[in-house]
């Protein structure tokens, strides 16, 4: 499938599913939600975001399989699908790239580096979400760190998650 075809259609399923922030609002919300979860120990973040990004994905699976007959995302695919979501969600701008295992997301600019510059803090609140996303996407596991302003994410095995 070609890339700009899955552009449309994310940005289709996300304006469908009203999942399209103004950034001032997204921005709030987030900071709020920072505040809030700074207590909460990383690896029950973790598990409760992978959770949230893995449903995310599969709604996003069974719409373009459902409307389109789409029912698989190659790796290659995998970037123009998460761009599209950080920026038609106002997420962010950021810049995605497939390396063999490696799967590596920039955020060039985003509403969570400017409430929180140290990027430990700002992307860790959403490590888990895009590692469950991904990881229910390519029906793979992956594991992610941050690693300056990016995502570094591994995919640790080539076995379908059930």
């Amino acid at each position: 499938m070609k890339g700009e075809f899955l552009r449309a259609y994310t940005k289709i399923y996300l304006e469908l599913e009203g999942l399209k922030f103004p950034e001032v609002l997204i921005e709030s919300a987030y900071s709020n939600l920072a505040n809030f979860l700074r207590d909460i120990p990383v690896g029950v973040r973790r598990i409760i975001t992978r959770d949230a990004g893995k449903k995310a994905a599969e709604s996003f699976k069974n719409f373009l399989r459902d409307r389109y007959k789409i029912t698989e995302i190659k790796e290659e695919e995998v970037p123009a699908v998460v761009e599209t979501f950080f920026q038609i969600s106002g997420m962010g701008d950021v810049k995605c790239e497939v390396d063999g295992d490696k799967i590596r997301v920039e955020v060039k600019d985003s509403f969570m580096l400017r409430v929180n510059p140290d990027p430990n803090i700002a992307l860790g609140q959403f490590i888990g979400i895009i590692e469950g996303f991904i990881s229910e996407l390519l029906g793979k596991e992956v594991v992610g760190k941050i690693e300056g302003n990016s995502y570094i994410l591994t995919i640790k095995s080539s076995s379908v998650l059930q």
